[in-house]
């Protein structure tokens, strides 16, 4: 008798299909995960092209030209022949001017100073301490309200420049940038 049953089960075991639609369902969404794997490895090569092809800070400040995989390659080119050795300042935090009876409100701000194209560079280094002392100055005069506006920086910019190349001989600026600028409340 435990002979026929085991006889039995085994004939049970050998005439049961075996399951079907597992296997296609793990193929379609194993590919279907390939596909997006290899999008997404597409998508961050084609980016990190686009930012290895692109100018960093460093070369910008330091004048390199732009680099290129071909095409308009000339514009980048020339766009660089225009402009001049960008020279970035230390931070400066001044106190603005205020009213009596008013908080004491300062600014933080970064600048960068472009030189005119082929301007040499030593004069402004050795002056660095009179550009900062200018700089500072100039701010000391601000009320807030003179510079938090889009045009007030803007007239700001016109008299940093004004007043570095009143005493500048060689090294002439050409422009003035604001890599940071915050106002305290």
């Amino acid at each position: 008798m435990a002979d026929e049953e085991q006889e039995e089960q085994t004939n049970v075991t050998a005439a049961a299909p075996a399951p079907s639609g597992g296997g296609k369902l793990v193929m379609v969404s194993t590919l279907v995960n390939m596909v997006a794997t290899i999008g997404i490895v597409v998508m961050l090569v084609l980016a990190h092209r686009k930012e290895a092809s692109s100018p960093s800070v460093e070369d910008i400040a330091a004048g390199k030209p732009a680099k290129s995989h071909g095409g308009g390659e000339g514009a980048k080119e020339e766009s660089l022949v225009d402009s001049g050795k960008i020279i970035p300042l230390d931070q400066f935090t001044v106190n603005l001017s205020s009213g009596t009876g008013t908080m004491p409100r300062y600014i933080r701000i970064n600048i960068s100073v472009e030189l005119e194209q082929n301007a040499p560079e030593e004069e402004f280094k050795i002056k660095t301490p009179r550009v900062r002392d200018t700089v500072i100055s100039l701010l000391n005069s601000k009320k807030p309200g003179d510079i938090s506006a889009v045009e007030g920086r803007e007239a700001l910019k016109d008299e940093l420049k004004r007043a570095i190349n009143g005493y500048m001989t060689q090294s002439k600026v050409k422009s003035i940038y604001f890599t940071n600028f915050g106002i305290s409340n």
